[in-house]
């Protein structure tokens, strides 16, 4: 008999507490682990189900890496996945830019392709194809160029947008389901549409937010619309 064993007999008859760890066999890493084990039950800093690295384990999670941006996943739960969320803006993964802001195609998968990319437009840093030189007069309204030069293009300048038959800005062309102006967005989601007081099939301006009705048919009248919590009849102004 060992004397670790004759040690724990001895503790046993006179009632001493024993320490589990002086007590316990040779297995250190088995099924039920400790504070510190490797099994399936391991505590706060195990590696088990339950241990702080483990499948249990839980943090901040954050989406505004390459991988994080371009994995599929609404890594941070906001409701935005990959480059669709802003948190992504500046990986490269999810920036448009050089060739890319003239080839016909949404490179970054946020929605917005060329010209209409922000990434392509920044002021002071926009992309040649995208800017007329020397500046016109006034913007042409489907040419993908911002031919004024004040950072906007085509029915994203105020010029197009509320009147332009190129642009989003009819209840016809606010109700067909169809991002008319390539903009990104589509029907009430535009604000050619919601905030355009010409436009009577969305909500979003002073008009459209105070007279009673759902416009919009999404179940919500008037200042219960999210789309009027920014007008002044809905912020008491």
């Amino acid at each position: 008999m060992t004397l670790r064993a004759v040690a724990c007999m001895t503790a046993l008859l006179v009632s001493i507490p024993v320490i589990h760890g002086a007590c316990a066999s040779d297995r250190d890493d088995g099924a039920n682990g400790g504070s510190s084990g490797s099994g399936a039950s391991g505590g706060s800093s195990g590696n088990g189900a339950s241990g702080g690295n483990g499948a249990g384990g839980s943090g901040g999670n954050l989406e505004n890496t390459e991988e994080a941006c371009t994995d599929g996943r609404d890594n941070d739960g906001d409701g935005f996945v990959d480059c669709q969320d802003r948190d992504c803006d500046s990986t490269e993964a999810c920036t448009e830019s050089g060739d890319e802001c003239t080839d016909g195609i949404d490179n970054d998968g946020d929605g917005r392709k060329d010209c209409f990319d922000p990434d392509c437009m920044r002021k002071g840093f926009a992309h040649p194809g995208c800017v007329q030189d020397p500046p016109a007069a006034t913007e042409t309204c489907d040419d993908g160029i911002d031919n004024d030069g004040n950072g906007f293009v085509d029915c994203n300048d105020n010029a197009c947008k509320w009147s332009d038959p190129h642009c989003e800005n009819t209840d016809e062309r606010c109700t067909d389901g169809i991002d008319n102006d390539g903009n990104g967005f589509a029907d009430c989601k535009d604000f050619s549409c919601s905030q355009n007081f010409d436009v009577t099939v969305c909500e979003g301006n002073e008009d459209s937010c105070s007279d009673g009705v759902d416009n919009d048919g999404n179940g919500f009248t008037d200042c219960d619309d999210f789309a009027c919590s920014d007008t002044d009849h809905c912020k008491g102004g």
